[in-house]
């Protein structure tokens, strides 16, 4: 019920649309319960118009005006009030889609890393559109059908008080049945919601992973793991809709079996004159009404259940408290100039140790690199410079300041990040580059390009800079996707520089095109280069070797040949030389 009252609250923040379609509404339902009693009394007045002669008289003339203002009004109002529920329902959805987004945008890593991309999807696709149906059809809705089941009976009350008691109870008994139904849908639409997110994870892994799956041939286990999921998913749908049509035929044979009830009784009453031919018509025509709110009412239940349960995935993603949290007494610095001290910093993972006492001391315009084997803490210790995680203990400072007391937006302005795993957009190689600076001028994305040695290779393809990227960089090679990478990095011109192994996944002409980039892009700023090759870490001021989350050993290249039985072992598989 929380989040209902949740979901109205927004509503209310729209308090124009809302007031409009309730009035609209209103207006709808009082033109719709006034059309069977104009209805019957124009059927009286003509059967009385007939029996003396005179079938176009004043009062008939005057009802049939009245039926027609009214159905012109019911149509208006109709209108007005489907118009105004929608853009609110719209609207709100706008709103919950804009804030989930900011919401999960801004979220930390260690969220991310434990929550699948399909399962943010389906909240934000399937579940945003179950909300927005709980909107219309259930918020803005049911208040007019609950409205009709309250004064209609009343009017078939008062028209017949037998018929209409018995219209009554066959209603109630209707809606008593209808009830227990919410608990069994409620929880298999839980359910359903759950395996719908997990199917949609599934497809986004398999068709982001679609050259694995082809590489390995795996298109069958594909295949057939999806058709599980989604075989799952479609028998709880069946099941969910079973429940729901079992309460359909119910109603729907009640309500055919009740005005020829009605019809049989009202002909005798008609007969012996307690009931005219026009009040007979009007009781008909009332108990016709009173079949919409009542037949709708599983499907209320049903919306009301899928609704609040969609609601409750997104605002819980909403409502986790997962930020890196600024502090209240921010430094802003204008003009960093690049030094990186770490002192005695521990961090871990859900609780393992990631880095262990990490103290360093990185100059202004130092190129530093970081070797060691894959899981030794490389790549987490670049990770932590622009706080994309908290540590645990300890003071990572820049330039002297805790970079807890700096504004994040400032920190990663000043730190440019060549990743591991290179992403690029599906836009042009133009806006590749200049995405960390939408601003930049053409000259300044050609001069980060030529830095990064990818200049000339742009040049030669047939719309340059505006060449759209495939999704995934699929048109570009490995080498290619990291030398943009580099020239995306360095379009801010940052003062701090992070290369995470650039030059892991290409080969050796590749590595040698990106070390020689590198000598260029790593003058006058401090630069970490995190790698395994040995081969790209000998011009370095400094190396760290890593193992376990510890720094093990520090030294120069060629200092360390000397001291450090783990890079000498590296240094040995890489080159086949042995250290004298």
């Amino acid at each position: 019920m929380n989040y209902l009252i949740r979901i109205i609250k927004i509503c209310i923040k729209h308090p124009f649309l809302t007031i409009f379609a309730f009035l609209a509404g209103t207006l709808s339902m009082g033109a719709s319960i006034l059309f069977p009693t104009l209805l019957g009394s124009i059927i009286d007045t003509t059967t009385a118009s007939i029996q003396t002669g005179t079938i176009f008289n004043q009062p008939m003339i005057f009802l049939t005006s009245v039926i027609f203002i009214n159905m012109l009004f019911l149509g208006i109002f109709t209108f007005a009030k489907s118009y105004f529920i929608e853009s609110l329902a719209e609207n709100v959805s706008y709103d919950l889609r804009k804030k989930f987004f900011n919401h999960v945008i801004n979220l930390n890593f260690a969220f991310h890393d434990k929550t699948h991309t399909g399962n943010l999807m389906s909240r934000a696709i399937t579940d945003m559109n179950s909300v927005q149906k709980l909107i219309s059809s259930g918020i803005m809705d049911t208040p007019f059908q609950i409205g009709l089941l309250i004064i209609v009976p009343i009017l078939l009350i008062k028209s017949h008080w037998q018929l209409g008691l018995l219209s009554l109870i066959i209603s109630i008994t209707i809606i008593t049945i209808a009830i227990p139904l919410r608990l069994k849908v409620r929880s298999l639409w839980l359910t359903i919601q759950k395996n719908l997110a997990n199917l949609s994870t599934t497809l986004q892994e398999d068709l982001t992973g679609i050259n694995v799956v082809k590489s390995f041939g795996a298109e069958n286990y594909e295949t057939n793991k999806f058709k599980i999921s989604n075989k799952n998913v479609a028998r709880q749908i069946v099941s969910a809709e079973l429940i729901r049509s079992r309460y359909v035929a119910l109603k729907l044979f009640a309500f055919l079996l009740l005005p020829g009830i009605v019809l049989i009784a009202g002909r005798n009453l008609v007969l012996t004159g307690q009931l005219s031919t026009g009040e007979l018509a009007q009781f008909l025509f009332y108990l016709i009404m009173l079949q919409n709110p009542v037949v709708a009412i599983g499907g209320k239940i049903a919306i009301f259940v899928r609704g609040i349960e969609a609601a409750k995935r997104i605002l819980n993603i909403i409502d986790s408290d997962s930020k890196i949290k600024e502090s209240s007494n921010l430094i802003i610095i204008k003009d960093f100039k690049g030094s990186i001290q770490f002192n005695n910093v521990n961090f871990s993972y859900n609780g393992i140790p990631a880095l262990q006492n990490i103290n360093l001391d990185i100059q202004q315009g130092m190129s530093v690199g970081l070797i060691g084997s894959p899981g030794s803490g490389k790549s987490t210790l670049f990770k932590l410079i622009p706080r994309f995680y908290d540590i645990d203990s300890g003071i990572i400072s820049l330039d002297g300041h805790d970079i807890k007391m700096l504004p994040l937006e400032t920190l990663r302005n000043n730190v440019g990040i060549v990743p591991q795993d290179i992403s690029l957009f599906p836009i042009t190689i133009r806006e590749n580059i200049a995405y960390n600076k939408p601003t930049a001028e053409f000259s300044e994305i050609i001069r980060a390009a030529k830095i990064a040695d990818i200049h000339s290779f742009i040049e030669t393809l047939p719309n340059g800079y505006d060449t759209i990227v495939s999704e995934r960089g699929a048109n570009l090679s490995g080498g290619q996707k990291q030398r943009i990478a580099i020239a995306r990095a360095l379009i801010s011109n940052p003062p701090i520089l992070l290369l995470d192994d650039p030059t892991a996944s290409v080969d050796f002409t590749t590595e040698m095109r990106i070390n020689k980039a590198l000598k260029t892009v790593t003058q006058d700023r401090t630069t970490l280069i995190s790698t395994n090759r040995v081969s790209s870490l000998i011009k370095t001021d400094l190396i760290l070797v890593m193992e376990n989350g510890n720094i093990v050993d520090k030294g120069t290249h060629y200092s360390l040949l000397k001291t450090s039985t783990i890079y000498q072992e590296l240094y040995h598989i890489q080159t086949q030389q042995k250290v004298a």
